[in-house]
């Protein structure tokens, strides 16, 4: 008889789960977290307070950074243990993001990325371009053809941020003050007041800001009252827009100026949360910008910092962004969002 033949090993090797990419997005308000497949499938999304390193502690920053992560990754059906490529946008916290995402899971590549790059991605934008920011604050961002940097702007809350949710914040609770002493007009941004910040009276505003001293973004956080009672046909409300609209324009026509591109096609992209004031403040915008580019193209950004951050990790993992990807990635990011917020209430 000959040898019996050994059998051969039919165990297999277990399959290698796809890829996962990690956007993280953050700044004076809060910080946002994404994690995705290849495909554009968000499977977990989360969020933390605000981590800008200028305006609040190194130790607010990092427990803000960490909550959003930590809840992204909570959030999975299967908790990862590493994702592929993570992108993060967080202003002044870069630091800090490279520690807390190498505590929670392992990253084979981290793209710490400017604000402006997280909106330009995905948006088939063509130089020459300009990315306003404003959100929390306000600056305005180029590049020129050499790939050098150029800001108006983003001098924080007691030097500049104007035409950001501070500012617009700050303008609705002046104009509401105003009415109530009799040196303003009459405003629904009164009742807002009193409804958002839960006081009694106007004069308690007073001990409120001197007594508590509220933080930049729990000020900003009013910003969208304003913009409510604009859609309601306020006439100061909307005032306050057009003027947060003219100073954002004014800044990316600074930028045009300087960059010499007042004869040419200049595509300025409105981005941040104050971006969702809609077309009110856009048409302020456009029409400030087009006394220095008059062929200049204004518009709002595609979609939320979060969702470009994690674009921009898709592209360097090989996928890069397709209309039918960032449809699908913003769709599943409003669905994450809006569980999110209902499990929250």
């Amino acid at each position: 008889m000959g040898k019996l033949s050994a059998s051969p090993d039919t165990r297999s090797t277990p399959a290698k789960p796809p890829p996962l990419v990690l956007g993280l997005d953050g700044g004076g308000t809060k910080v946002e977290c994404l994690i995705a497949t290849a495909d554009g499938e968000v499977l977990g999304y989360g969020r933390g307070g605000p981590c800008n390193a200028n305006f609040v502690s190194a130790e607010v920053a990092r427990s803000s950074i960490d909550q959003a992560i930590e809840e992204a990754l909570a959030a999975c059906a299967v908790r990862p243990a590493e994702v592929a490529v993570a992108c993060s946008s967080v202003t002044h916290s870069a630091a800090v993001v490279q520690e807390v995402m190498a505590e929670r899971l392992a990253v084979g590549r981290h793209l710490a990325v400017a604000e402006d790059e997280v909106v330009r991605a995905g948006s088939q934008s063509n130089p020459p371009a300009v990315v306003i920011i404003a959100g929390t604050g306000s600056i305005a961002l180029a590049m020129d053809e050499a790939g050098r940097r150029h800001s108006v702007g983003g001098w924080g809350s007691l030097l500049g941020d104007e035409g950001s949710a501070w500012d617009i914040a700050m303008r609705g609770i002046v104009a509401a003050l105003r009415a109530w002493d009799g040196r303003g007009e009459p405003t629904a941004l009164s009742e807002a007041v009193l409804r958002h910040f839960r006081l009694d009276g106007i004069p308690q505003l007073g001990a409120l800001f001197y007594g508590r001293r509220l933080s930049r973004h729990e000020i900003a956080a009013f910003a969208p009252e304003v913009t409510a009672a604009a859609r309601a046909g306020d006439p100061v409300a909307r005032g306050i827009l057009r003027a947060a609209g003219r100073e954002l324009g004014l800044a990316a026509a600074v930028l045009i100026r300087r960059l010499g591109w007042e004869d040419r096609a200049p595509e300025v992209i409105v981005g941040g949360g104050v971006a969702d004031a809609g077309g009110l403040l856009l048409r302020a915008v456009r029409s400030q910008v087009r006394r220095a580019a008059p062929n200049a193209r204004v518009r709002s950004r595609r979609f939320p910092a979060v969702v470009g951050a994690t674009l921009v990790a898709l592209e360097a993992l090989g996928r890069p962004p397709d209309d039918a990807l960032i449809a699908r990635l913003k769709r599943q990011y409003a669905r994450a969002r809006r569980k999110y917020a209902e499990e929250k209430s």
